[in-house]
């Protein structure tokens, strides 16, 4: 009965990898899965924060100027929190005790620079930020993650404008 399970969860996961914005009924022609098993999966997999839904958007759009950086000291926590919310992170982890390993982008590397001001500023006794830039290929898909960003609740009538360079993407082009 486990690989059957395991059977049916890989053919939910390719359709949805296939397409996810397919409704429940082409899922269970595709798949051969019964409608309300999809429907009972999915909603055990989102209600226990195991499986969401989010829009990608190409680099393009977003900015392909990328950094990995290297976080030593401060106040890890706090860290942490900001950058596991914040839609300019692709992706962070914890190394040791106190270093913390990020990847970044942003339009320019300005734009990644006043991240890592921020990151300092939240951070306090931040010992020391490493940065190596490069850039992300132009087909990358980054996801927006955080429909509501409050950069602003971390920073104590201090201007968030100047740290941060509103990660939200305009959908209309500037016309020049």
């Amino acid at each position: 009965m486990e690989q059957n399970s395991n059977s049916d969860d890989k053919r939910l996961i390719a359709s949805l990898i296939q397409n996810t914005r397919a409704n429940i009924s082409a899922i269970s022609k595709k798949t051969g899965l019964s409608p309300t098993s999809i429907r009972n999966r999915l909603k055990r997999l989102i209600d226990k924060d195991m499986l969401q839904f989010k829009p990608l958007f190409s680099a393009r759009m977003l900015g392909s100027e990328a950094a990995l950086l290297r976080i030593k000291g401060g106040k890890r926590e706090a860290v942490m929190r900001v950058l596991t919310m914040c839609n300019r992170v692709l992706g962070v982890m914890l190394v040791n005790d106190n270093e913390i390993l990020a990847m970044v982008y942003g339009r320019d590397k300005r734009e990644i620079a006043s991240l890592v001001s921020f990151v300092k500023y939240i951070g306090e006794n931040v010992d020391e930020v490493e940065i190596h830039y490069g850039r992300l290929p132009s087909d990358f898909m980054i996801p927006l993650k955080n429909d509501a960003p409050n950069c602003h609740t971390y920073m104590n009538d201090v201007n968030v404008n100047s740290f941060c360079g509103n990660c939200l993407p305009s959908l209309r082009r500037n016309r020049a």
